[in-house]
């Protein structure tokens, strides 16, 4: 028998129900478990991500991103291990009617679907309000201690992972760690009683698994005993850059005297890339690296499993420039071709170009050791290495017809739309996501009958990745009436339109009231945002300025308070604070509380979570 530290081992009798007849089993269980625990020093395993295939996510009841606590279920079956469970429940969940966000067992933690959004795991209150996590059977004491180790710890990282406190909901029915069944107890809907009979098997009950999560979230505030720490057992210089992925919320670390301690769970840095100049091997095997700026001053550490290494970090070289004109198509298998910032230069953007896409070339630059790319874009450099080019002159691109126009273009390519510089040339590598809408502005038509729309200034997108809807009651160019006016406070707008600005006497009124010249700032009132989502800025007595000729606050946030209403009949697809689409649809109908407001390419945005907003277009401020 496993021996553990603290008290005599008892003999406990369990009934287990099976069909019409219900067995028993005499139980050795460890009085304390917990001490067992500290005196191992059991490290915090990594977290694994698996793709979801759950597709029926929705937000909490107060939002995406914001759940009020954790669930603690356990899988009721000692034949199966952690890696069936998973593949039952992502193969049968339409079939049962079940699906949890993640499993753990004695040796791994691995996430299955988004924490942001709620999943079927307890019943529809509980569902709407907390994450779940399955807890995997285990078949000696010393496998179950870990096993609630990795659970404790992993419910304390999300709790401080969403700014929760740590309290027990069993024995009142309000808390933010729940049982399955203080669920059934106070909630309903659901009949569940685990993990209850499971942890009674070894002697153990959830209020000694709550004071492990105390434990463990005390740890991550930056206390607690020094076993939970990885130690260093080797460490070496290195020169590369990667790109913290953007997937989930990560942790950073500080290296002490005593090993690696987690200083907090931040999204700050994710998606951004970082000079890499030192990795560090763990006594729990866990690789860390620095990430460091520019100069090599380091900032913080990171699993190196939460980093994409992109190459070796190198200067810059000086390049000879000439021009070129051609077509590059990349022949890079993988990922594809990087692209660098400069002839030669680093890929900042964590961007690759996929076989066998073709591309226009617009330059060529030759480094001092005779390598040479080619400029496909604004400081987009490609390896000539990495593709065939064709330097021939391409033919005079054809001259479309232009006509202005006045609607809404919504993205209806599943993998969103492409903006170019101009019709079907100057790619930008910009990507406007999948259900956004756009207020329109001019129609460019080709011979062979092909039409790109202009969204914005100087971007525009292949009508064949979007559908086209005329402004309601457009009018001689006159625009839909406005559907929400919101006052700010410390707004601006600064001119960009390079002729100046025209003034209307209202949003709905074509009548001229003013000239602005280029670059000027105005202070912004008021802005009236119209039914296909463009934006009006009130800078005099009845002199309103388009957000077609003007940026506000540099389309930073500006605070707003109030409520919208998804009135796209497909839902609305949020898109995250950099505008990449985020998982999910919400709810036509489905109404939200906003926290801020901000204009980008013309188009009202409103934040509807910590990182996620939804367009105007999309919805209806209330």
């Amino acid at each position: 028998m496993l021996s553990l530290i603290a008290g005599p081992a008892v003999t406990m009798t369990v009934q287990h129900a099976a069909g019409p007849t219900a067995t028993h089993h005499a139980v050795q269980a460890a009085t304390d478990i917990n001490a067992y625990i500290a005196a191992q020093g059991f490290a915090n395993p990594a977290i694994t991500t698996y793709a979801t295939t759950f597709t029926k996510g929705f937000a909490y009841r107060n939002g995406v991103g914001r759940p009020e606590g954790i669930v603690i279920h356990e899988t009721a079956n000692p034949n199966s291990t952690i890696d069936n469970e998973i593949a039952y429940m992502q193969r049968e969940w339409m079939t049962n009617y079940a699906y949890v966000h993640a499993f753990v067992d004695g040796s791994r933690i691995i996430n299955i679907h988004p924490t942001d959004y709620g999943v079927w795991g307890a019943g529809p209150a509980a569902n709407a309000r907390y994450i779940q996590i399955e807890l995997v059977q285990a078949h000696s004491l010393d496998e179950f201690a870990r096993s609630v180790n990795n659970d404790a710890y992993y419910t304390a990282y999300l709790l401080k992972q969403y700014g929760l406190p740590v309290s027990l909901a069993d024995t009142a029915g309000s808390g933010t760690v729940w049982s399955h069944n203080a669920v059934s107890s106070y909630l309903g809907g659901t009949d569940h009683t685990d993990p209850v009979g499971y942890f009674a098997q070894w002697g153990y009950d959830m209020d000694q698994f709550f004071a492990l999560v105390q434990k463990k979230y005390n740890a991550l505030n930056g206390g607690g005993p020094t076993a939970d720490l990885d130690q260093v057992v080797s460490s070496k210089g290195e020169n590369l850059y990667g790109q913290v992925q953007g997937n989930n919320i990560n942790g950073t670390y500080v290296l002490t005297s005593q090993g690696f301690r987690l200083e907090k769970m931040s999204a700050a840095y994710d998606g951004q890339v970082f000079r890499i100049d030192q990795s560090a091997q763990t006594d729990k095997g866990v690789t860390m690296y620095e990430m460091a700026d520019e100069s090599g001053k380091g900032l913080f550490w990171a699993i190196s499993s939460q980093v994409d290494v992109l190459g070796t970090w190198h200067p810059t070289p000086a390049a000879t420039l000439q021009p070129a004109s051609g077509i590059f198509t990349v022949t890079s298998g993988g990922r594809g071709t990087p692209v660098l910032d400069a002839p030669g230069g680093l890929n900042r953007q964590a961007r690759f170009l996929a076989a066998p896409t073709r591309w226009q070339v617009h330059g060529v630059g030759t480094t001092p050791d005779g390598q040479r790319y080619y400029k496909v874009g604004t400081n987009q450099w490609v390896s000539a290495a990495t593709g065939n080019y064709a330097g021939a002159t391409p033919p005079a691109a054809e001259t479309p017809t232009r006509t202005p126009v006045n609607g809404v273009v919504r993205i209806a390519s599943t993998t969103g739309a492409h903006v170019y510089g101009s019709p079907q040339q100057n790619p930008t590598g910009r990507v406007l996501p999948a259900n956004s809408a756009w207020r329109a502005f001019e129609k460019a038509t080709f011979k062979d009958g092909s039409v790109w729309y202009r969204v914005s200034g100087k971007e525009w997108i292949p009508g064949t990745a979007a559908t086209w809807q005329a402004a309601a009651g457009n009018n001689g160019g006159q625009t839909s009436p406005a559907v929400a006016t919101h006052v700010l406070s410390g707004a601006q707008a600064q001119v960009t339109a390079a002729g100046g600005a025209q003034l209307r006497r209202s949003p709905t009124d074509s009548t001229a009231a003013g000239q602005l010249a280029a670059g000027s700032r105005w202070r912004v009132n008021k802005a009236a945002v119209l039914a296909n989502g463009q934006v009006w800025y009130l800078v005099g007595t009845n002199q309103w300025l388009s957000s077609q000729q003007a940026v506000l606050n540099n389309g930073q946030l500006l605070p707003l308070q109030g409520i919208v209403r998804i009135t796209a009949s497909a839902g609305a697809t949020m898109i995250n604070t950099a505008g990449q689409s985020l998982p999910g649809v919400l709810r036509t109908g489905s109404r939200w509380q906003v926290t801020g407001f901000r204009v980008v390419n013309g188009t009202a945005q409103y934040r509807v979570a910590t990182n996620a907003w939804v367009t105007a277009g999309q919805s209806a401020f209330q």
